[in-house]
């Protein structure tokens, strides 16, 4: 075993150890690069299903606010009755919940 053997041997081990690193690290920016990119994928189904559900929302506000006015009458008082005796109002054809 020679000095110069030893010198070798530890520039190999050192060489070595740079590519598993490399190799690692690598591995790792892959890994971390689909983990952000099925997330931004599932960020972006879930905003549009929030979309979804907010038109949908404003649809129902827009036929509560119809039903309301309908049942109100001309006068106004037409479904007071029954809100204040705490009966169901069911509208014509529905079925009571």
């Amino acid at each position: 075993v020679t000095t110069v053997g030893r010198l070798i041997a530890a520039g190999l081990m050192i060489g070595g150890l740079a590519l598993v690193g490399i190799v690692t690290a690598t591995f790792a920016s892959w890994l971390v690069q689909k983990v952000d990119e099925a997330a931004e994928s599932s960020s972006q189904q879930h905003r549009a299903g929030l979309e979804s559900l907010s038109d949908e929302v404003e649809a129902l506000r827009a036929q509560v606010a119809t039903l309301t006015a309908s049942l109100a009458g001309p006068g106004g008082q037409a479904g007071r009755a029954e809100q204040d005796s705490g009966a169901a109002v069911v509208p014509d054809g529905a079925a009571p919940a």
